[in-house]
């Protein structure tokens, strides 16, 4: 990779799709979401804090959301969607509004909230100034 291009590219892939930068092992969860008929993806960047050669983000991820909903906030987040008859899966959108990054940070994984962006693009967009 030429010094020009790791300007522009500064992560190196490494195995299971995790980047590193800067000495950080870095995952991105694309995650789809659908609203007929258009859907938009949107990525949710993690920090890979386990060394466990075997880490599995979704799996710590689902490991999460379950102990979050035993701690009081989860049992009065179930209670309010019991409340409001609100019904559907606990979502990749739901984990990341309500789960605290404390109980993240105890299951091997930060998320980086600060990387988070209003930039919506069309992937068909021609980007070309002559077209």
């Amino acid at each position: 990779m030429s010094a020009l291009s790791s300007a522009f590219y500064p992560y190196r892939f490494c195995m299971h799709g995790i980047l590193e930068s800067e000495g950080k092992m870095l995952q991105i969860v694309q995650v789809v979401r659908r609203k007929w008929p258009e859907k938009e993806i949107v990525c949710f960047p993690y920090e890979i804090l386990s060394e466990d050669k075997n880490f599995s983000l979704k799996n710590a991820v689902r490991n999460t959301i379950e102990d979050y909903l035993q701690t009081e906030k989860g049992k009065d987040y179930l209670k309010f969607l019991r409340d409001n008859s609100i019904e559907g899966p606990f979502t990749w959108f739901d984990f990341d509004q309500i789960v605290p990054d404390a109980l993240c940070k105890a299951h091997g994984f930060l998320p980086i909230r600060s990387t988070r962006s209003d930039l919506k693009v069309d992937g068909n967009e021609e980007l070309r100034k002559d077209r």
